[in-house]
């Protein structure tokens, strides 16, 4: 299996996980996501990340493969509020953590020991 492919698939997994739980990411836990519909949580948050910059219609369109029974764009925005924002911090940190493993000397992650400086995001 090539790198693309395992890093998609480990980007899967953890909305597949985030899905099981998806209480814990929306904003009224007991009734946001309780029946079945054409957006799921996990398909909500794929579709979110998998965004290309076209129209919300021309991706949903896509994302549907043209198909006659595809939702409309108002259906999408109801599913989209009921997410909270935190939900895709935790899919950040999680699929990064999952990623990347980093590289520690006697316990410490080296950013510099050459005297070269090194900037660093807040990620606070």
């Amino acid at each position: 299996m090539n790198h693309p492919v395992n890093i998609r698939e480990q980007l899967y997994g953890l909305i597949e996980e985030m899905d099981k739980y998806h209480w814990l990411f929306t904003k009224d836990p007991v009734r946001d996501y309780s029946r079945v519909k054409k957006w799921s949580f996990g398909e909500v948050v794929r579709f979110i990340i998998g965004m290309e910059g076209k129209s919300l219609k021309e991706e949903i369109l896509k994302y549907f493969d043209f198909r006659a029974d595809t939702p409309t764009n108002s259906s999408f925005n109801q599913r989209r509020s009921q997410i909270i924002p935190e939900a895709f911090e935790f899919l950040y940190r999680e699929f990064t953590h999952a990623v990347h493993k980093p590289k520690l000397h006697n316990g410490y992650s080296l950013l510099a020991c050459d005297g070269s400086d090194e900037t660093i995001p807040n990620l606070v």
